[in-house]
């Protein structure tokens, strides 16, 4: 079922977008079976929680907690969307990205949640979909996006510049990771800038297709002078983060009080690997209180 973008009463509401949503009561039984397994366990329970059903427009989330006989665990399921949706990319690839999280949990100092493990074959539940144990913090939203309320925007600006700057330390922890290809065959296969050029022009391709041939001159110039200016040589390989942004990362302290210590260490807890990039944070806040004064 898909859920509706506007809702009355908030204007912050109007931005919202719709997002897929999963009937959990279809899955439980596949994922309890599925869980029990993976854990050991003689018996699972899965408690689900309603506010995280379909935070997300990439996949659906399913944010529950299992209780067995050892006791109690938030976990978080990912799942492909719905077919049936309109698409933001062309694949989704679960398998990949499990190995890119664990590829970046063992060779990095990057923190990302403990996984719990992966179904690839769609036989539990008829989806693929894995799980990560739930780390709790901030996260700038999507929906509605974080630039029109929240946390964030309540931040002072001294706060939003640590944000900022902690997303760009994670961002060059993952490019550290060493050797990223013996980790991972299917990026290793795909490894190089000619590759990675024409994964993003593939993808571009795609979204034209989408939009009914829509296309944008800029991007067409774009691809155009990096053909035209195609370097000589290249660096090695590095891992790239594909959805560099804050609103894939969990932040474990509090901002939205505008009290908050600013001598606290700000840490990233959790990273969703799947662009919006940080440095251009601080423009789209501008537009946010550019469009709130317009509405006002």
């Amino acid at each position: 079922m898909t859920q509706p973008g506007i809702l009355p009463g908030d204007p912050a509401d109007k931005h919202q977008i719709t997002v897929d949503t999963q009937d959990f009561t279809s899955i439980r039984p596949g994922l309890t079976e599925w869980l029990s397994s993976q854990l050991g366990a003689n018996s699972v329970e899965l408690t689900v929680d309603e506010s995280g059903l379909g935070n997300g427009m990439s996949s659906v989330t399913v944010i529950c907690t299992a209780t067995t006989d050892r006791g109690s665990k938030p976990l978080v399921f990912r799942l492909p969307p719905n077919p049936s949706n309109v698409p933001i990319f062309p694949g989704y690839d679960l398998d990949l990205q499990y190995d890119v999280m664990a590829a970046v949990a063992a060779g990095s100092g990057v923190p990302v949640p403990p996984l719990v493990g992966q179904e690839p074959t769609g036989e539990a539940i008829g989806v693929p979909f894995l799980a990560m144990e739930q780390v709790t913090g901030q996260v700038p939203t999507d929906n509605p996006p974080y630039v029109f309320g929240g946390w964030l925007l309540e931040a002072t600006p001294e706060q939003q510049r640590q944000v900022q700057d902690s997303t760009i330390k994670v961002i060059a922890g993952v490019h550290q990771v060493a050797e990223p290809q013996t980790g991972l065959a299917k990026l290793a296969a795909r490894s190089g800038l000619r590759n990675h050029v024409a994964d993003q022009r593939g993808f571009y391709e795609w979204t034209c297709a989408q939009a009914d041939g829509l296309r944008l001159p800029l991007v067409d110039r774009a691809f155009d002078w990096i053909e035209a200016h195609w370097p000589q040589t290249t660096s090695p390989d590095v891992l790239c983060w594909g959805d560099a942004r804050i609103g894939n990362i969990i932040f474990d302290t509090i901002m939205g009080q505008l009290n908050w210590p600013m001598g606290s260490t700000l840490s990233i807890v959790l990273l969703v690997m799947l662009g919006i990039v940080a440095a251009i944070y601080s423009r789209y806040m501008g537009l946010s209180r550019i469009f709130k004064g317009l509405s006002q």
